[in-house]
């Protein structure tokens, strides 16, 4: 559902900036126009300082939107990343240990090593987003985690006990994940 809301207000957002852009071009074009057509020759007339000042006023509003714009791509890597955490650590393969043929599957194991990949990447942005903290929280308890499922593919005895428990470790990262996602946008 939020992503569906994401998509819609992106789609809004481009077309009303297509809109605004054809609207400019037709206006400049139409002026254009008009002023060859009416031979005003004091439209092309214009001094170096109203150039000067055009020109400014169009680096700085590049300068100002391309600097957000690289933050919010940065911010959108993050939340993709924290997105596919979530997904596979929500996954039955992951989420449900229940027997020792679970534990030991391959599938199972390259899973568990792209959530620690992901969970690196983010590494790299949580100085400069401020979410440090929520960071090493989640490398803590993926490593308790991982720990956990290690020793349960050891033990033959799969207890409600262990597999709460395994739930009680999902949940604490995913509202790590959560509490990041919150920090970067606010």
């Amino acid at each position: 559902m939020k992503e569906k809301l994401k998509s819609s207000i992106k789609i809004i957002a481009n077309f009303l900036i297509c809109i605004i852009v054809i609207l400019v071009i037709c206006t400049t074009i139409y002026s254009i126009y008009y002023n060859l057509k009416e031979n005003n020759t004091t439209f092309w007339d214009s001094s170096i300082t109203d150039i000067l000042t055009i020109v400014i006023a169009i680096i700085f509003a590049y300068y100002f939107v391309e600097r957000k714009s690289d933050k919010r791509k940065q911010k959108e890597i993050i939340e993709k990343n924290i997105q596919k955490i979530q997904k596979y650590i929500y996954d039955e393969e992951l989420y449900s240990v229940t027997s020792k043929e679970m534990c030991n599957s391959l599938t199972r194991s390259i899973k568990i090593r792209k959530i620690k990949n992901l969970i690196t990447y983010l590494s790299d942005y949580s100085k400069k987003f401020n979410f440090e903290k929520q960071f090493v929280e989640i490398s803590k308890n993926f490593k308790e985690y991982q720990n956990i499922t290690e020793a349960m593919s050891q033990d033959d005895d799969f207890t409600d006990k262990s597999n709460n428990n395994v739930k009680r470790i999902v949940e604490t990262l995913d509202d790590n994940l959560e509490e990041i996602l919150h920090k970067i946008y606010l």
